[in-house]
């Protein structure tokens, strides 16, 4: 069946980064969601953590070696990330 929704603009870049990291399209990542929240199976619906947490750290350790050889501080980035980001919405 098909079904349209409205949500924010926030909670769908949030479900969007969130289902990209667990290597899910964000039609399955709802219905896992709705799932596990209709029969309390949450943890048959997060069975992929194992893959994302591999990618976490993956993505932190370059994250973090980029850092080192980087002039820019945490913080400058993140007001650029945020920047980009609301001019995005």
């Amino acid at each position: 069946m098909r079904t349209t929704i409205d949500m924010p603009d926030r909670l769908y870049r949030e479900a969007k980064a969130r289902a990209a990291l667990e290597g899910l399209s964000l039609k399955d990542l709802l219905i896992h969601s709705i799932e596990a929240h209709l029969y309390g199976t949450a943890g048959e619906a997060t069975s992929v953590g194992p893959t994302w947490r591999k990618q976490f750290e993956d993505v932190s350790r370059e994250l973090t070696q980029a850092a080192q050889k980087s002039s820019v501080s945490a913080l400058e980035q993140l007001r650029a990330d945020r920047s980009r980001l609301d001019g995005e919405s």
